[in-house]
C-alpha cells in the first residue's frame, strides 16, 4: 500500500529527504507553503498555533511554461 493518500500527500510521519519548501495541509484544513529543515516544519508567514499543525505534505508541483 502506498504511503500517499488519495490526493497525493504524505503524512508528516514520512519526512522529506531534502530541506526545501513544500505544499502542506494543516489540521485546520488549509493549504500552505512550509519549509522543512533540521528544525522540522515552519509555515511561511504564519505563526498561528492552530494553522501550524501540519498533517500532510507534498512537493510543490512544477510547470514548464517555456
Amino acid at each position: 500500500m502506498s504511503a500517499r493518500n488519495k490526493c497525493g500527500y504524505l503524512t508528516v510521519n514520512h519526512e522529506p529527504t531534502k530541506y526545501d519548501t513544500y505544499l502542506v495541509k494543516t489540521k485546520k484544513g488549509t493549504y500552505e507553503f512550509a519549509h522543512f529543515n533540521q528544525n522540522g516544519w515552519k509555515i511561511q508567514g504564519d505563526n498561528s498555533v492552530e494553522t501550524n499543525i501540519i498533517i500532510a505534505w507534498t512537493e510543490i508541483p512544477q510547470t514548464d511554461l517555456t
